[in-house]
């Protein structure tokens, strides 16, 4: 079987599922790094789970409506674009992020990680950190593997589901779109 073959015999529904799992896969591990090792997450991780959120949304609903027994192969294709759309806007953010934890981007004010400098005395400080809460700098990572922080690791996860994504939408099309140019009889 060559890399071909699978993915050509990957529909829309397979590949939704396929994001599906990739999603609730990547949240885990997230889930799992912030409350069992005690990994708190910056302002950019908590971002980079959005899209991850959303495709999860958009799979749920495409899979109740399915079970509600709605035809939804349009549906279908146009949520698996979307979603591959959330992947690369997420491998942006992871990006970003990355670029911020190597300095060559400027953070967020909100990944500042610190508390207010116009502190004089302790009420000001308890003030200061109750209406601020602890904010986590985005620009240290707090845990890297291979040499790649998990911002790093995000931009390749994200980017490998976007290209499989795109990789299986272009074979599905291949397959159909010359039936219907080529119908018997017109060509």
């Amino acid at each position: 079987m060559k890399i071909h073959d699978l993915y050509r015999n990957i529909n829309n529904e397979k590949l939704i599922l396929i994001f599906l799992t990739s999603s609730i896969l990547a949240l885990s591990l997230a889930y799992v790094t912030q409350y069992i090792f005690g990994l708190q997450p910056c302002q950019l991780c908590l971002w980079q789970r959005k899209p991850f959120f959303v495709i999860i949304f958009l799979a749920t609903i495409l899979y109740i409506a399915k079970f509600l027994k709605k035809d939804l192969k349009k549906t279908a294709s146009f949520l698996a674009w979307i979603m591959i759309l959330l992947f690369l806007i997420n491998a942006k953010i992871g990006l970003y992020h990355f670029g911020v934890e190597n300095k060559w981007f400027e953070g967020l004010d909100s990944c500042a990680g610190g508390i207010e400098s116009e502190i004089d005395n302790l009420e000001q400080l308890k003030l200061s950190l109750k209406k601020s809460g602890y904010v986590i700098s985005c620009d240290k990572a707090e845990i890297k593997f291979l040499g790649l922080s998990m911002a790093g690791w995000n931009i390749f996860y994200n980017i490998f589901f976007a290209a499989f994504g795109i990789i299986s939408k272009h074979t599905a099309a291949r397959k159909i779109i010359p039936k219907l140019i080529f119908k018997k009889g017109k060509y």
